[in-house]
């Protein structure tokens, strides 16, 4: 039998916050006082798990706040 649908979206709810968690670490641990406040909103708010990871990436790729702003563009 296969999984549940309730078990499937708990997990991917749990993913979904793991990865904002993640990020928002990753952020204000690199970027320090960079990081402005509207940034970690939309980040709370995003749903897309593959963007977040995306910006993981970029974040751990660039060096510099401006340098990671401008590869969200």
């Amino acid at each position: 039998m296969g999984e549940s649908i309730i078990f499937n979206r708990i997990r991917a709810q749990g993913a979904l916050e793991n990865a904002r968690d993640f990020l928002i670490r990753l952020l204000q641990g690199k970027y320090k006082e960079s990081m402005p406040a509207e940034l970690k909103e939309t980040i709370e708010q995003q749903t897309d798990v593959s963007l977040l990871n995306r910006w993981y990436d970029s974040a751990i790729e660039h060096d510099t706040w401006d340098a990671f702003v401008a590869s969200l563009k």
